[in-house]
């Protein structure tokens, strides 16, 4: 790398032209393209990722593993393009205190996808060269990885809201349920409520009638055995007047002991006997059929 050295007299308006300085002017200045790719300086075919400043190049990710194989560019320092358009996210990675995988004291600049290692620029000049291994700059996967987690979170942000709608559909579901439940069970008490009471209607009406009927039977018999027992009654009593009186008579009789009486008395016991018998009440209801 040149140098050049300012006189006192002299300002930095004064100092010759660089072409480096211009292309990294125009590749991480103020003014540069936001989607512009910067061509390797040396195969002018794939993009830049880093810049050697002794050798004022910029390199691809093939080209800068080439210039590293040289031993004369060990001690060259590369500079990751990336880390210096995006300062403020490599600010912030960096505060961080992350580590290459492989050398624990070297800051890592690079994320190898295919390896899932953060890398140093040595690694990935030396080892991430490889055909199939994806390398990208800390900013990249940073803000690859903070785009990811963002869609996953709103992934789960709508997978929540649907889950919600759900739930408030099942819920209004449920209540929809249990009311028509209630009613359905209000109309079933109703409608057992009516089916009992025209049943017992209906058996009441039965009863009803089997009483009528029962009365219309047993009542005229009824009433014919209480006329039956009272004429009994009062035949009986006069029965039993005419009866103690022969009975009066035959104790008496037996008491005299004498044979005429006792023949007599006997002839009037007969008599009182057939007239008990003819004097018996006839057609005595003494069974009923329903």
């Amino acid at each position: 790398m040149s140098t050049t050295t300012l006189k006192p007299d002299e300002s930095v308006v004064g100092l010759p032209a660089s072409e480096f300085i211009l292309k990294l002017l125009t590749t991480v200045g103020p003014n540069r393209g936001k989607e512009e790719a910067f061509v390797c300086s040396f195969c002018q075919k794939e993009p830049a990722i880093t810049i050697c400043i002794e050798c004022e190049l910029l390199l691809c990710h093939s080209c800068c593993g080439s210039h590293n194989m040289w031993p004369r560019n060990k001690s060259h320092i590369l500079v990751s393009i990336s880390e210096i358009i995006n300062r403020d996210e490599q600010q912030q990675i960096e505060a961080e205190k992350l580590s290459c995988t492989r050398h624990k004291d070297a800051v890592p600049k690079f994320y190898c996808e295919t390896c899932k290692e953060l890398i140093c620029i040595e690694c990935m000049a030396s080892v991430h060269t490889k055909p199939g291994h994806t390398c990208l700059a800390l900013h990249e996967i940073y803000r690859k990885q903070q785009n990811a987690v963002k869609s996953k979170c709103a992934t789960i942000n709508a997978m929540l809201i649907e889950g919600k709608k759900a739930l408030e559909t099942v819920s209004g579901s449920k209540a929809t349920y249990e009311n028509t439940a209630k009613d359905i069970k209000v109309k079933h008490i109703a409608q057992k409520d009516e089916m009992v009471k025209f049943v017992a209607d209906g058996i009441n009406k039965i009863l009803n009638n089997k009483i009528q009927e029962v009365d219309k039977v047993y009542d005229p018999a009824c009433e014919k055995l209480s006329y039956q027992s009272e004429m009994i009654s009062i035949e009986k009593s006069l029965q039993r007047t005419k009866i103690e009186k022969s009975l009066q008579r035959t104790n008496i009789v037996l008491e005299n002991s004498k044979l005429e009486e006792l023949l007599s008395v006997q002839k009037v016991i007969d008599d009182d006997i057939r007239m008990l018998q003819s004097e018996r009440p006839q057609n005595l209801i003494t069974s009923f059929q329903v």
